[in-house]
């Protein structure tokens, strides 16, 4: 378990780095020194172990600061066209109408004259484009940054791979074929295996062959590719490391119930696990995932508790010294917890299925039996597969575990069918068709499977969980897991506990929980300030308001609504579930688009908008949820609550028609409270705030939001001189650079603090006299 105390030390270690990135190397060396050197001379035992976890801890935080920035490549995007010369990474994937692939960039051509320059980009080719694995060219395009979705950072996705921007409208040429070599061998391997794959079977059943050999998605049709993912299956045509697992269990049970003895046994399926690796192209993430399900293996067939967490454990810490991103790879993710959890519950719920089909009639008894370890395999997995699923897809099928139980035990059986056909096509082609074909029986019942399963109503479901409680679920398994490996004397006196006395157990828990509730709640009662929270949507307009008394304000939203709704849970008291006021500034959809779901989700009050007429059918869905609680507002009106706070309306000057302008018309706001101001003008056009200004309709604020997109005509001197700011609020993206505040805009701002959502939340709050400001993670 020691090993266990060190991983966990070293895991806490990068996502302390990954929280504080300016923390310096020196720091993070010194530290881990320190702890290691006192760890080391004190005597065996529990303090010796913990002085050298957070030695580990610091080594941790010193591996992740040396991960090189390709800042050099990184500036380039979003700079207009280039053109840049490097080596296909990897094998081109098919997506929709479009091949993308990775590139290795060794120089960037500017002016005739070539410039050496290191990175990688996504490069995103049409599909006339004919490139290979290893082969060197050269690409002209525009390099554009990642987006960053609701659920799912594309920027964060590449930077964990190296990549650094994504190169579009690209135009390819050829310089040097593919070096001879292994990796050359094995993508043409690939390439002849889906021809004679293609050509011995129809579709569906030659893409979902190729899916599941290959990992390669690329031959199938977007339907299929849904009804997998609905029915819960999607894992078979995936190398995420979860398919890697299952299919290695169940073909270890297959050989297992042939009474293969138990080491013949385990080298079998290793092998097994090795051959699909190499068919999936060995490539990182591969691999890793081959090398976590092999710890499975040999755990089970040595007969070791102790062996695969100290094995996980070891896997951890190799895996982040090579790759310290590794840790937030979604693959890696599924593949760790679904050894850990194979190895815990899969024997408990198999002896558990065993003792409820002793009982059955014995023509039912045998096939029972042979469908427990599969399903014991199945529920397994899906104790670790469904809340990282839930987390990162925001959807899990209900219907899981059966199609599970229905397609995982012809897996194994698939896959040797298909590697038979693909060993013998040159050989023997008429026995190699044999074998596909009966490849091709087996998976048009997977492939009936996904599509029966997934036109049930109740087959899908979306849900969104905050990623604090996924984390405390992780956080819990594994702290208990530890704690029942190593038995320190405290645990085995808790459990005891709880099993002597139940009762007691239950109603301390309830207390706790009670007690729990009451913190929260008073937490979250109004303190008579009133805050203001800038939430990090991107750039988008998205303001939260508390006011003293404690109402809630909601100001737009951005377009993305799980991260909407985390945000405003985060900050609401639990049990309130009402917003009084939320404003629609524009119908712009980039800025309204989450607030149908808003309103579906929190009870309201009004809904105030500026007026303007919209066909877009999210802006009809928001006034049909509205109903008749819609309030126009334009300049002049105000609203005045009764702590204090009054918020004035400053645009537009009258009602806008369909065809005005979308920030001409936006709805501007100034909110006081006291002797507080702050101007909230949201997407209000530059001309429109300088009119106001030149016509002295603006008045002093303490603080300014200043007005998106933050170009160079955002700000200028007669707003500055009008508004005699202290502060200013810049919401925008860091992951989109053509959201940056511009230069010029900086300057009005001149030495005023400048705060910005680019970094996390803002949180601003006030008494009406003095205010202060804190950054949000």
């Amino acid at each position: 378990m020691r090993l266990v105390y060190l991983a966990s030390g070293w895991a806490f270690g990068l996502l302390l780095a990954a929280t504080f990135p300016l923390f310096p190397p020196a720091l993070w060396l010194i530290t881990a020194i320190i702890s290691a050197i006192t760890g080391i001379f004190l005597p065996r035992g529990r303090r010796r172990w913990l002085l050298l976890a957070a030695a580990a801890c610091a080594l941790a935080g010193f591996r992740f600061s040396l991960i090189p920035v390709n800042t050099a490549l990184a500036g380039l995007n979003d700079s207009g066209g280039l053109t840049l010369q490097g080596i296909v990474a990897e094998a081109p994937q098919l997506t929709e109408n479009r091949y993308q692939f990775r590139l290795n960039v060794e120089a960037i051509l500017q002016e005739g004259s070539s410039a050496p320059i290191s990175g990688a980009v996504l490069v995103r080719a049409p599909l006339s484009a004919q490139v290979s694995q290893g082969e060197r060219i050269r690409v002209t395009g525009r390099l554009i940054s990642p987006f960053v979705a609701d659920r799912f950072s594309y920027a964060d996705y590449l930077q964990r791979q190296g990549m650094t921007g994504i190169l579009t409208d690209t135009a390819i040429e050829s310089i040097a074929p593919p070096a001879p070599g292994f990796s050359t061998a094995l993508s043409q391997f690939r390439i002849a295996a889906r021809n004679a794959i293609n050509a011995a079977l129809p579709e569906p059943s030659a893409g979902l062959l190729i899916a599941i050999l290959f990992g390669d998605e690329n031959g199938l049709a977007p339907p299929i590719s849904d009804a997998f993912g609905a029915a819960g299956i999607a894992h078979v045509l995936a190398v995420s490391g979860f398919n890697m697992i299952v299919v290695a269990s169940a073909v270890q049970a297959t050989l297992n119930r042939l009474r293969v003895p138990r080491i013949p046994a385990a080298f079998i399926a290793i092998a097994a696990v090795l051959i699909y690796a190499l068919l999936a192209g060995a490539s990182v993430a591969v691999l890793r995932a081959a090398f976590m399900s092999m710890l499975l293996i040999a755990g089970t067939a040595l007969r070791r508790k102790t062996f695969i967490p100290a094995s996980l454990a070891f896997s951890l810490i190799v895996l982040t010294i090579i790759d310290p991103h590794a840790l937030w790879d979604v693959g890696w993710q599924l593949s760790f917890f679904t050894v850990l959890a194979l190895s815990q519950f899969a024997a408990p719920i198999a002896a558990r299925l065993n003792h409820l089909v002793k009982p059955l009639p014995s023509e039912l008894t045998i096939p029972g039996t042979l469908l427990i370890e599969p399903l014991a395999a199945t529920l397994a997995a899906q104790v670790a597969a469904l809340p990282i699923i839930a987390l990162y897809f925001g959807t899990i099928s209900l219907i899981a575990p059966i199609t599970n139980l229905l397609v995982v035990p012809v897996q194994p059986a698939i896959m040797l069918f298909g590697i038979l056909g693909l060993l013998t096509v040159s050989f023997v082609p008429a026995f190699a068709q044999l074998w596909f074909w009966c490849a091709g029986i087996l998976l048009t019942w997977t492939a009936n499977v996904a599509r029966t399963a997934a036109n049930l109503p109740f087959a899908e479901i979306s849900i969104n969980v905050s990623p604090a409680l996924i984390a405390l679920y992780f956080i819990v398994w594994i702290g208990w897991s530890i704690m029942s490996a190593a038995q320190p004397v405290w645990f085995q006196r808790f459990t005891t506990t709880l099993r002597s006395r139940a009762v007691y157990s239950a109603a301390a828990f309830a207390a706790i929980c009670i007690l729990v509730l009451m913190g929260a709640d008073l937490r979250g009662r109004p303190d008579g300030s009133l805050h203001i929270w800038f939430l990090d949507m991107e750039g988008k307009n998205a303001v939260l308001l508390q006011t003293p008394d404690g109402a809630h304000i909601l100001l737009d939203g951005g377009d993305m609504p799980s991260r909407l709704l985390t945000a405003i849970g985060d900050r609401l008291p639990f049990h309130d579930q009402r917003l009084e006021m939320v404003f629609a500034t524009q119908p712009d959809i980039q800025n309204f688009g989450t607030l149908p779901d808003v309103l579906n989700r929190y009870d309201f009050d009004i809904l105030f908008t500026n007026g303007q007429p919209n066909l877009d059918d999210t802006w009809q869905s928001l006034l049909m949820l509205a109903g008749e609680r819609i309030q126009p507002l334009q300049a002049g009106s105000t609203i005045v609550l009764s702590d204090g706070v009054s918020i004035q309306a400053l645009n537009p000057l009258e009602i806008p028609t369909l065809g005005d302008s979308l920030d001409d018309s936006a709805l501007a706001l100034q909110l006081t409270y006291g002797d507080f101001s702050i101007l909230l003008p949201g997407d209000l056009s530059s001309d429109s705030l300088t009119r106001y200004a030149e016509e002295g309709l603006l008045t002093a604020a303490t603080i300014i939001q200043v007005p998106h997109p933050v170009s160079e005509r955002a700000l200028n001197q007669q707003i500055m001189a009008a508004l005699r700011l202290q502060a200013a609020i810049i919401q925008h993206s860091a992951t989109n650079r053509r959201d940056d505040p511009s230069p010029q805009t900086l300057s009005f701002l001149g030495e005023i603090p400048v705060y910005s959502t680019s970094s996390g939340t803002v949180h601003l709050w006030t008494d009406g006299i003095t205010w202060s400001v804190q950054q949000e993670s």
